[in-house]
């Protein structure tokens, strides 16, 4: 656990002091000591006991394994030993332990309106609050390097912006472009946002913090 990103005053301190929240781990892969398998040079699995919930609300529950590459899907082994794949297209979502996946169609190229650039994938469900955010894993054609992508809206927005995850990219112009909008109702959060502290790498706590103060304003 680490603490980050001071919560201002208002509502939450009266003493003009500030206060700090518990921010969760880092929400990457699922815990390394699971059993895994290999699925070739595009993806690979981690199998781990799970509930598939299905558009029509019913449930699948057994061990898990999600596939990354250009055709995710996800494999089921049921508990009388029935084995089962799902696509993004058939499933509401999926939990594994604590964490939650959700279908939704990922644009390959993000400034591109060529739908043939958009694939139906699983990500993970980071934030739930007045920021939505979700993490795409998946693999490079190139060496099987695992790569991925937060995808942030507002709350309701039918659409989501894109942000590579690693290295240098994405710059600071273009995380201030895309974050800058979602905070602006909160200053404080907005001003943070301007002093290039803020990076892609804890740009989740950061917008963790955000949901968890936005929540406690009238």
């Amino acid at each position: 656990m680490k603490l980050l990103f001071p919560l201002l005053a208002a509502g939450l301190l009266s003493t003009g002091a500030t206060a700090q929240i518990m921010v969760p781990p880092g929400p990457g892969g699922v815990p390394g000591r699971m059993p895994t398998r290999a699925l070739g040079p595009t993806g690979y699995a981690t199998a781990q006991p799970g509930t598939c919930v299905l558009p029509d609300s019913s449930r699948v529950k057994g061990e898990l394994w999600l596939r990354y590459g250009k055709h995710p899907n996800l494999e089921v082994e049921t508990d009388d030993g029935q084995k089962r794949e799902y696509t993004p297209r058939q499933l509401a979502y999926f939990t594994i332990g604590p964490a939650t996946f959700v279908p939704v169609d990922f644009v390959q190229n993000a400034r591109s309106t060529d739908s043939t650039s958009i694939t139906p994938v699983f990500a993970k469900v980071l934030e739930k609050g007045n920021i939505e955010v979700l993490r795409y894993s998946y693999t490079a054609n190139v060496g099987g390097v695992r790569m991925s992508t937060l995808l942030l809206r507002q709350r309701g927005a039918t659409t989501w912006a894109q942000l590579p995850e690693g290295g240098a990219m994405t710059s600071q112009k273009r995380l201030r472009e895309v974050v800058g909008p979602l905070v602006a109702d909160q200053p404080s959060y907005a001003r943070i946002l301007t002093t290039g502290r803020i990076t892609i790498e804890n740009l989740p706590e950061f917008l963790h913090s955000y949901n968890a103060y936005a929540a406690k304003q009238p």
